[in-house]
């Protein structure tokens, strides 16, 4: 029915397949996302709305980094985050804590956010991305947010996914 050379190929191709899903599971980082912190310079009252807007940024970059398909999220409990975070900007600071509690959870690498406001019309999205088997920071990153309107913040999000993607497959390399 088949001839030799036919399944002879398809085994090859098949060979060749499975070490391909080997090798791209191999190389997916596992990333654990924490609490985007607000840290608002702009001097008003009721930020009620810039906290809810600050919410959005975890799971938004967590979709984007998984929209990547070279990434797997570590999830973890918030509780865990919010009894290392002594005070705000605390775990922003601090790496080796950061480290410790991406350890606790199984990732290899963590992503620390804060959204910095310092004025009404643009913020700043800064990202540092700390590695776990160090504890050290692997790379600070940042991305400029103009406008309120949820396609913008999808665009400037994706946009860091990016960058964090191509700094961890620089250290991959």
């Amino acid at each position: 029915m088949f001839n030799r050379r036919f399944i002879e190929s398809m085994f090859r191709t098949l060979i060749l397949f499975m070490l391909l899903l080997v090798y791209s599971a191999y190389t997916q980082a596992n990333i654990m996302v924490l609490d985007f912190e607000l840290k608002d310079l702009t001097i008003h009252e009721n930020n009620s709305q810039e906290i809810e807007r600050t919410a959005k940024f975890k799971p938004m970059l967590e979709q984007a980094l998984t929209d990547l398909d070279q990434h797997t999220i570590t999830s973890f409990d918030i509780a865990d985050q919010r009894l290392a975070d002594i005070g705000k900007g605390y775990l922003y600071d601090h790496h080796d804590l950061v480290a410790k509690l991406g350890r606790a959870n199984g990732a290899r690498w963590v992503v620390v956010g804060r959204v910095h406001k310092p004025s009404y019309l643009f913020s700043y999205l800064k990202v540092k991305l700390v590695d776990v088997r160090s504890s050290l920071m692997f790379a600070d990153l940042t991305v400029e947010l103009k406008g309120q309107q949820d396609k913008f913040l999808k665009k400037s999000v994706k946009r860091l996914a990016i960058q964090i993607s191509d700094a961890i497959g620089l250290y991959s390399e």
